[in-house]
């Protein structure tokens, strides 16, 4: 079903992890929606919207003095991702600790994002909660821009997330921001999509690499 005539309304949506958005319906297409907030244009991955409503309630309406109204046809994630290359942005992948830095490079299932917190991290296409253009006027932590090393590291990129990480077994690395003590350790080798890790105080743990969001090292 075509939803290009709910562009222009307002709209709530639940995302997965217990996210909910409300703004104004910008554009559509078969994996992305753009919404407006009343602050910032949301590219939100339709895989983890699990319902969206339009909004009648008129204390939740938006209604913003001037939106850009993109309704471009060959709108994508993957398109939305390479020409957001160089951009200052924002990605959430988990409820409450948005991700802040550049695209540097977008692969067949993973991107290449420099955060001045993290440095060079890799991130899973698939657990993108959204991206969020930020303004060109905005600099992040106030650090000198021409500074920030936007080229990857020396290490090559493979085409997938998983072979990816298979570059850094033996090595020490950080896996979904570290939101669990069990998720930073050494790689000791990835098999049948899971990853041995072994932490800090020489336990095993078994991840399945289906459901890690993002790694750095």
């Amino acid at each position: 079903m075509d939803y290009k005539h709910l562009i222009g309304e307002t709209i709530t949506l639940e995302l997965s992890g217990n996210l909910e958005i409300t703004g104004v319906l910008v554009d559509i297409s078969n994996d992305l929606m753009v919404v407006f907030d009343s602050k910032d244009y949301l590219y939100i991955p339709r895989i983890h919207i699990h319902h969206f409503k339009r909004e009648d309630d008129s204390d939740k309406q938006i209604f913003p003095a001037d939106i850009e109204y993109k309704q471009d046809e060959g709108i994508s994630l993957r398109k939305t991702l390479v020409n957001a290359n160089g951009l200052f942005s924002e990605i959430l992948l988990m409820k409450h600790n948005p991700i802040y830095g550049y695209v540097v490079s977008v692969m067949n299932d993973y991107l290449l994002f420099y955060s001045p917190v993290y440095k060079h991290i890799y991130i899973s296409l698939n657990h993108i909660k959204w991206l969020i253009p930020l303004p060109f006027n905005q600099i992040p932590y106030g650090i000198d821009i021409e500074k920030v090393p936007f080229n990857p590291s020396n290490i090559p990129l493979s085409r997938t997330f998983e072979e990816q990480i298979e570059k850094f077994v033996g090595k020490i690395a950080v896996f979904d921001l570290g939101n669990k003590p069990h998720k930073t350790g050494l790689i000791k080798k990835i098999s049948d999509h899971t990853i041995e890790l072994i932490t800090a105080r020489s336990e095993m743990y078994y991840l399945n690499l289906r459901h890690i969001n993002s790694f750095h090292s």
